[in-house]
């Protein structure tokens, strides 16, 4: 956890708990829970895990957005993945890291070292069966992206990225709107979708002319109407809701 700012939230107040493998316990397993734990916060663009690297961390994403990356031996860089709050990160044993885990705004996490995860496994057995649930609907939300870029069209791909945005980190307003804020750039969007920068720009242009994207300001975009959205992604309409 070098370079991390040490911060400290109680459990009730913590907005991701439902979201992560902590939400399974009570009141009272919780308060035996946190003394397991560290809290940690990262600047946006400051790295928390980085390739190459062994940790002993295993933790849950409590607030904000990391970008998973990897770098590749001629200098070319690819965004693998987003997380969110709820989500895992970090690797334990004497395991290098594939990725770099980079902050995208400002993130708190909560981390365990390796002896405290096995201790919260055996003490917790609800936790267990929680993180194992995490892991392998990651393994499954990895294996759906592997059918957006693999298989859908520019559009398609585009219109499932912001699909998964609306289902991962929106907020639906009184009108059925969905609103997300994003902070990657378009570049790392076309790194991500395996499309080119200019592709992806007219993609959004053209979900902003048909009226179903709106740019409430640099960084917060709206979806007025997430079905019709949905239904231009082709066949992986709705599966990032039961991941």
């Amino acid at each position: 956890m070098q370079n991390a700012a040490y911060c400290k939230m109680e459990c009730q107040d913590c907005g991701a708990r439902h979201d992560a493998v902590c939400g399974v316990l009570g009141s009272d397993q919780l308060l035996s829970f946190a003394k397991l734990i560290d809290q940690y916060r990262y600047k946006p663009q400051q790295e928390i895990l980085a390739q190459e690297v062994s940790y002993n961390f295993f933790g849950t994403i409590q607030k904000g957005m990391v970008k998973l990356t990897r770098l590749l031996p001629d200098g070319r860089e690819q965004v693998v993945g987003l997380q969110f709050p709820g989500d895992v990160i970090g690797r334990i044993g004497d395991h290098p890291m594939h990725f770099s885990a980079v902050a995208v705004t400002e993130v708190d996490v909560c981390a365990m070292t390796e002896q405290n995860v096995l201790k919260a496994m055996n003490d917790f057995p609800a936790v267990k069966d929680s993180l194992l649930d995490k892991i392998f609907k990651a393994l499954e939300a990895s294996q759906q992206w592997l059918v957006v870029v693999g298989q859908l069209h520019a559009e398609e791909r585009v219109v499932a990225f912001i699909q998964y945005l609306c289902e991962r980190a929106g907020t639906v307003s009184d009108d059925d709107s969905v609103s997300f804020t994003l902070t990657l750039t378009r570049q790392e969007i076309a790194e991500m979708l395996g499309l080119k920068l200019e592709t992806v720009s007219r993609h959004f242009s053209k979900l902003r002319k048909m009226g179903l994207l709106s740019f409430e300001s640099n960084s917060l975009y709206r979806v007025s109407d997430l079905a019709a959205l949905s239904d231009r992604s082709g066949e992986v309409s709705g599966v990032w809701s039961d991941l």
